[in-house]
């Protein structure tokens, strides 16, 4: 949580971009944080050793994307975050709550499926699921959320809109039974 907190100031601090010019060890610094942060994030969705901990994992995640997308260094990019998290192997459980977590954002489902190879991650998926009982819940989660921002994509390029996406939640379900 002090890992949280920590990366919330900073993406405060970086709002005031003139920070960033003034001083290149800055850069740097947060460079290190930023790299520091997403190797215990990984490591913490492995390797919890209480509940506590892994709940404040994605809080932690998710400060580091604020500071990502607040940082403009080049090296510090959702892109590379992407990569960084595929590059993990694919017996972590870790990988797949990040990847699931970076759908929030807007670029990430064409890039991860450009990045992770198209069909090719999604048959991973499908042997990632069959292969391990310990990761097929969290496997199984990215993939159908995965699927379905890509099936919006589509609909939303070919002009289709999907009547059971419109209006309230009561609505839907209304419309559903």
């Amino acid at each position: 949580r002090g890992l949280d907190t920590v990366l919330t100031r900073v993406a405060s601090i970086l709002k005031d971009a003139s920070m960033m010019e003034r001083d290149r060890n800055f850069r740097g610094d947060i460079e290190e944080l930023a790299e520091n942060a997403l190797e215990v994030a990984l490591g913490t969705w492995e390797n919890s050793s209480s509940r506590q901990v892994s709940c404040a994992v994605p809080g932690l995640f998710d400060s580091l994307l604020k500071v990502i997308r607040s940082s403009g260094i080049e090296s510090l990019s959702i892109d590379a975050v992407v990569t960084r998290v595929l590059k993990q192997p694919s017996s972590r459980k870790g990988r797949y709550i990040a990847l699931e977590a970076l759908l929030k954002e807007k670029s990430v489902p064409g890039k991860l499926l450009e990045i992770g190879g198209g069909s090719d991650l999604i048959q991973s998926f499908l042997d990632g699921i069959g292969d391990s009982e310990s990761n097929a819940r969290p496997i199984a989660d990215l993939m159908g959320k995965l699927l379905c921002v890509v099936r919006e994509e589509m609909n939303a390029k070919a002009g289709i809109v999907d009547p059971n996406m419109t209006g309230n939640k009561k609505e839907r379900r209304r419309r559903e039974k």
